[in-house]
């Protein structure tokens, strides 16, 4: 048996038990879910229990103080409806905790990770890896191509694509795309090299402040125009899968990293960030047929395998608690 056969036996072997350790780790999500839900529920009961004693007793106060039958007219009629509202709120809050946690089991017996990031930062190309080639929804140098929440599955993960933070007139996106986040599990923060926005600091400190796990994503903005307009000649393809991996490992990439992390560090706290630096728009040309020669090479130095693994590996070592601690 030759040794590119050997080898290969030996990378199926891995992929399988990889596989095998991420079907296992859902699976224990699945059940850590349910725990998960019936804690919060006993929680949810005491916290409704307190709340009807809380009523119980404002009520009985009201009526044993006669409160109702004194002062002017005016008086009681301000002092009646400031009771009636706060009545209502209370049962406003009673129904909230009780809608709010049936939603997220209906929701949430998997495993989530939502996508989180600028407008532009590559979301969706992500997306289009995860899914094989679906380039549907990629945006074409456009602001706002996301505009909705998407969901894709993912080896068995759920992935959760939202609208991109910061574009000029998306107020709304950006709070859609925190609404989804704090339902996921784990959340990856796509930015882009060469530069970041104050917004973009500011979203990736709010996701960590609100305790979610992130995951910090470096996509490197090279069009890689003459390898897609040249892709069948061996020396511009070569050259321009070198020039990926030294942009990635590039000196001034890991400045802006670091200085893009102090500032987020500064307004946040929690564990140091984790950045994976990727070629998104490399790893998305490796998929199609013209490249096929040259595919494995793009996807390895593409640095989006690494990525996955960093995903895989949260889950394996977390994802029960991750599950747990989202109710």
């Amino acid at each position: 048996m030759s040794l590119r056969s050997n080898i290969s036996r030996a990378l199926n072997h891995r992929r399988e038990s990889a596989d095998k350790k991420l079907a296992d780790a859902l699976a224990q999500c699945v059940e850590a879910s349910s725990e998960g839900y019936e804690l919060a529920k006993k929680n949810a009961n005491a916290l409704i229990d307190a709340i009807g004693q809380m009523k119980s007793k404002l009520s009985d106060s009201m009526s044993r103080n006669g409160v109702l039958s004194r002062g002017s007219d005016e008086c009681r009629k301000i002092i009646k409806a400031q009771y009636l509202e706060i009545i209502d709120r209370l049962n406003d809050y009673e129904q909230t905790i009780v809608l709010d946690l049936e939603r997220r089991w209906q929701e949430k017996k998997g495993f989530s990770i939502v996508v989180f990031g600028r407008t532009m930062a590559g979301k969706s190309t992500l997306m289009s890896i995860l899914t094989r080639g679906n380039e549907e929804f990629i945006g074409k140098g456009a602001q706002r191509t996301t505009r909705d929440v998407r969901r894709y599955l993912w080896k068995g993960l759920e992935v959760i694509d939202v609208p991109g933070i910061a574009a000029f007139g998306g107020d709304e996106d950006t709070r859609v795309a925190f609404d989804a986040a704090q339902s996921a599990d784990l959340a990856l923060f796509l930015m882009t090299d060469g530069g970041n926005t104050p917004e973009e600091v500011q979203g990736f400190a709010d996701l960590r402040n609100s305790g979610k796990i992130c995951l910090g994503v470096v996509n490197v903005q090279d069009q890689l125009v003459y390898l897609q307009r040249f892709p069948n000649e061996p020396t511009i393809v070569d050259e321009a899968i070198k020039g990926v991996s030294e942009k990635i490992n590039s000196k001034d990439t890991y400045r802006e990293i670091q200085c893009f992390a102090e500032k987020v560090s500064a307004k946040s706290s929690g564990i140091r960030i984790d950045f994976t630096i990727v070629h998104l728009l490399l790893s998305q040309l490796s998929q199609r047929k013209i490249f096929a020669q040259y595919a494995e090479r793009m996807r390895k130095e593409s640095q989006v395998r690494r990525l996955m693994a960093k995903i895989c590996h949260e889950v394996v070592t977390n994802g029960p608690f991750f599950r747990v601690k989202g109710y």
